[in-house]
């Protein structure tokens, strides 16, 4: 499977014990990480971010020659994206209540759009402009 360019091996989501579920990507590193990160052959490399306050993602790139079995253990005992999670969970809801701000705005701009055109249109007929 591929996303975002890379071959994705591993994809899973790990539930921890504090309720937080984090997706966890195992994807091949690029020879230009490998050249960028001067990585070893047996070295993984693991970035974590925060997908807009609801999600953590981490994304551990693994050298090619990197034992397959041993992926999936090294992802698990990674804590980054649970940290991530953890740090984001007050967010969560500035983030909800500010997507329901948007989405009301959103509403009300295209009634009072929808409420200046059939304005328009009663007034055109009233004048006899559509006989």
């Amino acid at each position: 499977m591929s996303q975002d360019g890379f071959e994705v091996l591993i994809e899973f989501t790990q539930a921890y014990d504090d309720g937080i579920k984090v997706l966890k990507r195992g994807v091949d590193a690029t020879p230009l990480l490998v050249r960028k990160y001067e990585m070893h052959p047996a070295e993984v490399m693991a970035f974590s971010n925060v997908d807009g306050g609801r999600r953590a993602i981490t994304a551990f790139h693994f050298h090619p020659e990197f034992p397959d079995a041993d992926r999936r253990a090294y992802m698990r005992n990674h804590e980054e994206g649970h940290q991530m999670a953890r740090a984001a969970g007050p967010d969560r809801t500035t983030f909800r209540l500010s997507d329901w701000a948007a989405a009301r705005d959103r509403a009300v701009a295209l009634f009072a759009g929808a409420f200046q055109v059939v304005s328009a249109l009663a007034l055109g007929f009233v004048n006899g402009h559509f006989r």
